[in-house]
């Protein structure tokens, strides 16, 4: 079959260089099976003047330079080849759904919409309009379909809707594109590397630093963790910088937390590793793929409950889920890093989360759709 996957979110998401590429790992899987597959990538227009094709892994990238409004791509649908048997999208909110969905009726495709969330994160007037937007055109386009959600939180929300057939198929990881023998390297070498000593106890938070990521409040948390020898590692970058430093010197902190801006995918596994503890509190998650990165390279991840955490981290020894920020503070405390909890955890992570899974419920919707429609 010929199988398009379609990503019109502009921003962050799988940003090349710098984070896991669900579409990527999700593309070459989806290969394996003599499947001719395109990735269609939406990317900011400053970001390159035309479509650049790669080809890799057994399947073709398109990254199409895409107008915007906000992460709402306005991808030119007609880009897509019109004998493509699937689309597969990235779909959530994206406003392009109802016209790549007419695109995909014209040309007698299948489409298949993946949602991890159905409600714009911010509580202010332009996510009111947003969700209204959604209400009154994509959700009426979900309805009519089978849709295949992230987290069974997403397959709640969007049934609450009147979405009536759902299938859950969580994000997989692609585990060939880790650092599999990151175990040979001395951590404590490493540690020294990124500015740390070897009894050093690493309590790391990695994110964008803008107010939705709550790292403010993860300086609150640090100083109040009474724990000997902490120490805070921050990786991002955004609005919120300078007020970051400042607060650490308001706290007193300010000689142990350390701010990285910006670090390279491929050495984001460092990070990972060094650190004892991996902290998340965004409680609209929707999925977290740097936390299975921190549960695939052993550090204990403590999180605010979130669609996302509470799919990946169930069942996870070693791993926790906190109701409020207290909750938090007292995790790192009182529990200590356990390795042997850690790697039964990362097995567990390796048989559950692999797009495999994930490939397979797509092949059933497209199955029961040939079967309705022969």
């Amino acid at each position: 079959m010929k199988i398009a996957i379609v990503v019109p979110i502009v921003g962050n998401f799988g940003r090349k260089g710098f984070y896991h590429s669900q579409e990527i790992g999700l593309g070459k899987e989806v290969a394996l099976y003599g499947n001719e597959v395109t990735v269609y990538k939406c990317v900011p227009l400053n970001a390159m003047k035309e479509i650049k094709i790669e080809q890799r892994d057994g399947f073709t990238i398109k990254y199409i330079p895409t107008k915007s409004f906000g992460p709402h791509g306005i991808l030119k649908v007609t880009l897509i080849d019109k004998d493509s048997d699937v689309v597969f999208v990235f779909a959530d909110t994206q406003l392009i759904i109802p016209k790549l969905y007419r695109y995909c009726e014209r040309n007698k495709i299948k489409f298949i919409p993946y949602v991890g969330i159905a409600h714009s994160f911010q509580q202010n007037l332009r996510s009111k309009i947003m969700d209204t937007l959604f209400k009154s055109t994509i959700l009426k386009v979900y309805k009519k379909l089978t849709v295949i959600t992230k987290t069974i939180d997403a397959k709640r929300e969007l049934e609450a809707l009147g979405v009536s057939d759902c299938r859950v198929a969580p994000v997989g990881m692609d585990f060939e594109a880790l650092k599999q023998d990151y175990e040979k390297y001395d951590r404590t070498e490493l540690r020294e590397k990124w500015g740390f000593k070897e009894d050093d106890q690493i309590i790391s938070f990695v994110a964008r630093l803008q107010p939705e990521k709550h790292p403010l409040e993860m300086l609150d948390i640090f100083a109040k963790v009474k724990k000997q020898n902490k120490k805070m590692l921050m990786v991002g970058k955004g609005p919120l910088t300078e007020k970051l430093h400042e607060k650490t010197i308001a706290l007193g902190v300010e000689n142990i937390v350390t701010f990285i801006p910006e670090v390279k995918y491929d050495d984001m596994w460092q990070i990972h590793y060094i650190a004892d503890y991996f902290v998340n509190l965004r409680p609209e998650e929707i999925f977290g793929m740097a936390i299975m990165e921190a549960v695939y390279y052993k550090s204990c991840v403590v999180s605010i409950k979130a669609p996302g955490p509470n799919t990946i981290l169930k069942g996870m020894e070693g791993h926790y889920l906190c109701e409020d920020y207290n909750g938090v503070v007292l995790s790192i405390e009182k529990n200590e890093v356990s390795l042997s909890k850690l790697e039964r955890s990362k097995r567990l992570l390796q048989s559950q989360f692999t797009w495999q899974n994930c490939s397979m419920t797509i092949g059933t919707v497209i199955g029961e759709y040939h079967a309705n429609t022969n």
